[in-house]
């Protein structure tokens, strides 16, 4: 079993924003494909929390899934980027070298300034 970490719930909202402002830099389009590959944990669910707060698709992909089927998904799917933990960047991009990919921050982000979308309901 792998180590248990904990994030606060401002570095969780803080890496998830972050994801957000990295996906839009890139303008992609509400309802665009972004793959995710991160181990299961808090990291993925920054990661989900980022690609849905930039109004894009979430495509769960599992770092263990053979090359071909990650390869098969990615095209169906028509991925538009790629998120994934900076543990796991490296493997990602051998894997899917033809999308774009985004490293999601650690807790560390929410000691950094994190960009406001725009189009979100702040209450």
């Amino acid at each position: 079993p792998g180590q248990s970490v904990a994030w606060t719930t401002g570095e969780l909202w803080a890496a998830a924003q972050a994801v957000a402002a990295a996906l839009a830099a890139r303008g992609l389009p509400p309802g665009a494909r972004v793959g995710v590959w991160c181990a299961p944990g808090v990291a993925s669910v920054a990661a989900l929390a980022g690609v849905t707060a930039a109004g894009a698709v979430a495509v769960p992909l599992e770092p263990g899934w053979p090359g071909r089927r990650l390869a098969l998904i990615a095209a169906d799917a028509g991925l538009a980027a790629l998120v994934a933990e900076p543990a796991l960047a490296p493997a990602a991009a051998v894997a899917l070298p033809g999308v774009p990919l985004v490293v999601a921050a650690g807790p560390a982000a929410a000691h950094a300034p994190v960009p406001v979308l725009p189009g979100g309901d702040d209450g």
